[in-house]
């Protein structure tokens, strides 16, 4: 090869040398990209799953403690009533707050 071949050689080398490292350098910038965008997309499927669940579990605590104060009431409502056949029976206020676990107000009150 001549010096003016050899030049050639080098800079066609160099030529490929620098396409090579730009396609290298655009796909792994490509690759980051893509897994960024892929981990974003995931932490927003995530979040919309925790979400939902933290709704459906709101509503079922509410349902429950609605269910729990439905219960209470009837309790309190079944307590009431006993203590309105025990004082119909003529029984002494404290001995139906006793049997009911009424206080002797809310029996006097009845």
């Amino acid at each position: 090869y001549n010096s003016m071949e050899r030049l050639l050689y080098r800079k066609i080398e160099d030529a490929k040398s620098i396409a090579i490292t730009a396609f290298r350098t655009s796909r792994a910038e490509g690759v980051a990209e893509g897994v960024t965008k892929g981990i974003a997309e995931e932490r927003a499927r995530a979040t919309v799953e925790i979400e939902a669940e933290r709704a459906k579990a709101a509503a079922a605590l509410e349902a429950e403690r609605t269910r729990t104060a439905e219960i209470a009431a009837k309790a309190k409502q079944e307590k009431l009533e006993a203590a309105r056949k025990l004082k119909a029976m003529h029984l002494d206020a404290s001995a139906i707050a006793q049997v009911t676990g009424l206080s002797v107000e809310e029996i006097e009150k009845l």
